[in-house]
């Protein structure tokens, strides 16, 4: 809602809708990984935060 108010309301929503293609399928959830494939999933996750936030500037 405070995205609305800002005049961001569509940058939002698209994040939102591309959550689910950030997501791991249920067999790769971090928590079945070993360290290393751990490590690489934490840093996909960052890469994808970070080009998310630079799309909605």
């Amino acid at each position: 809602m405070a995205a609305q108010h800002r005049r961001k309301g569509a940058e939002a929503a698209a994040v939102f809708r591309s959550i689910p293609e950030l997501l791991p399928g249920t067999k790769e959830l971090p928590g079945g990984l070993n360290n290393v494939q751990r490590d690489d999933f934490h840093l996909g996750w960052c890469a994808r935060v970070k080009a998310l936030e630079a799309a909605a500037e």
